[in-house]
């Protein structure tokens, strides 16, 4: 009978289905599909290790490239008994319909068809896994995939979702990474799973087996690396010093790109105006921490940051970033996209409805309207 179907995709559907491998719980079939090649690779191996426990695989394991295999020996593999083993794993790569051999003409159409009754009732000694560049769900193989097993979007999870993904990655590495740790860890990182994944090994050689990672030691370990000024930068602007931003920008084009930089003060901005829409409804930091799904001490700094800014000022960064992300492209070389960013600071710093005005009003009130 086929396992009842899981959300795909989504952090919470991934974080679900890597504790299910771990504990050895096993779906008849598997598609993975979508950009994100680290989350591939790590799904891929989990499944392998989970699927081939307590068995060799040598005898046990069998990796087709669809364009270059028939999909009757894919078939054939699958209804092959496993040797010395509760069950063998047959493994099919760059699965696409479109792409099969025989595509230009009527012998390719509909190779995929040959798998239709072995999607209709998989075998109980064989996993399927399928890993696809992309995958058209409303397909009908695609469809009897999904209902056979599980599908899972290869894709980054959303920001809210990366501290409970990084939770995981470092029970897997045998720490335990607090909440508010997490929290910390994701805002001073990209939102990269691989990223991500770097921070919190150094975490777990740094807190040792069983050890307990929190904000001191996310800020000891990963502050030490070149993350740490990405994360203050933010915090240096709604500050409203200019000067010290200029600086850090400087001392960060030395290690990161332009577009890196961008993108988290993109980041930054989002948080800003949802803290201070959020602020002029007179929500409390408590409430505001559950919203942004981010700690209390998170949303009690977001609040104070943006607290005499004007909301047009912080809305309208959105077209500065706009703006500045042209420039980029434009530039022609590191020099001239330096500039672009140095731009963006000055105009975000020296506007009267900005963070200057905060520094103004800051004992006003949360106004700032």
């Amino acid at each position: 009978m086929p396992a009842r179907r899981q959300r795909e995709g989504g952090g919470a559907g991934l974080q679900a289905a890597l504790r299910d491998l771990r504990r050895g719980v096993l779906r008849p079939l598997y598609l993975l599909h979508g950009p994100d090649a680290f989350l591939r690779d790590r799904f891929v191996r989990a499944i392998r290790k989970a699927a081939l426990a307590g068995g060799s695989a040598d005898f046990n394991h069998d990796v087709f490239d669809w364009g270059q295999s028939q999909p009757a020996d894919v078939v054939a593999a699958a209804q092959t008994l496993p040797f010395m083993a509760p069950r063998r794993l047959v493994e099919v790569r760059g699965f696409n319909p479109k792409r099969g051999r025989g595509e230009e003409g009527g012998e390719g159409r509909g190779r995929e068809d040959a798998l239709l009754p072995l999607l209709e009732r998989p075998p109980d000694t064989a996993v399927l896994l399928f890993v696809a560049d992309d995958a058209d769900l409303r397909l009908g193989v695609f469809r009897r995939m999904r209902e056979a097993g599980l599908a899972l979007a290869m894709e980054t999870p959303p920001e809210p979702e990366l501290p409970e993904w990084a939770r995981l990655q470092a029970e897997e590495l045998g720490i335990t990474l607090t909440l508010d740790g997490s929290f910390l860890l994701v805002q001073m990182v990209e939102s990269s799973l691989a990223r991500l994944r770097g921070e919190i090994e150094k975490l777990a050689a740094y807190a040792g087996p069983g050890g307990e990672a929190g904000e001191e030691e996310v800020r000891e370990v990963v502050g030490r690396s070149r993350v740490e000024a990405i994360y203050k930068l933010g915090d240096t602007l709604a500050a409203g010093d200019t000067a010290g931003a200029l600086a850090m920008l400087r001392r960060l084009s030395e290690t990161e790109s332009p577009h890196a930089i961008l993108g988290m003060l993109r980041s930054q901005v989002r948080r800003w105006v949802s803290a201070k829409a959020a602020a002029l409804r007179g929500k409390p930091p408590q409430e505001v921490a559950s919203i942004l799904k981010i700690p209390a001490f998170a949303a009690g700094r977001l609040l104070q940051e943006v607290r005499g800014t004007n909301a047009r000022f912080l809305r309208g960064l959105y077209g500065k970033l706009l703006e500045a992300d042209r420039r980029l492209k434009r530039a022609g070389d590191d020099r001239n996209r330096r500039e672009a960013l140095e731009l963006l600071i000055l105009e975000m710093g020296h506007d009267p409805e900005g963070f200057a005005r905060g520094k103004r009003t800051a004992a006003r009130g949360p106004g700032g309207r």
